[in-house]
């Protein structure tokens, strides 16, 4: 599990130096994300963007955003993931422009696990459209898998 963090953590910490954080601050572990051990494994590496506003004009609470993670979430990848608070704009069925907070899920997972992993990523964009209303969850999956050492 610390291995986890440490990948979890280099992922902050490439955020932090997009935002123009001193190179020299960035600690070894955002380095081997980047520079992965020989003994990496072959990863796959799906992003989730959920909207957070509902049709009735309200949204999604972070406390409701907590209880979606830790019943749909959680359970089906329970190695861990990364959530990223973001804004989203999108195009609506009816043609109109929508901004809102949304969040972007990104999981990996090994390569060699894909077929299982497949039903359990769309059960959770199932589950967030029916819970909170929504037209649909954005996926995107990474063309190539990418090298992971924890």
């Amino acid at each position: 599990m610390s291995g986890l963090r440490s990948f979890t953590i280099a992922i902050v910490l490439a955020f932090l130096l997009a935002s123009g954080v001193q190179a020299s601050s960035v600690d070894a572990s955002f380095h081997s994300c980047f520079w992965p051990a020989p003994t990496a494994e072959k990863y796959m590496r799906t992003e989730l963007y959920f909207g957070f506003g509902k049709k009735d004009g309200t949204e999604v609470t972070d406390a409701e955003w907590e209880t979606f993670l830790a019943a749909a979430v959680t359970p089906r990848f329970p190695e861990g993931f990364t959530a990223v608070q973001a804004i989203g704009q999108y195009r609506d069925s009816s043609g109109k422009v929508i901004r809102e907070r949304s969040r972007m899920l990104i999981l990996l997972y090994p390569k060699k696990s894909r077929r299982v992993a497949e039903p359990k990523i769309e059960a959770i964009r199932q589950s967030y459209t029916v819970m909170f209303g929504q037209e649909s969850v954005l996926r995107v999956d990474l063309r190539h898998s990418v090298k992971v050492d924890f």
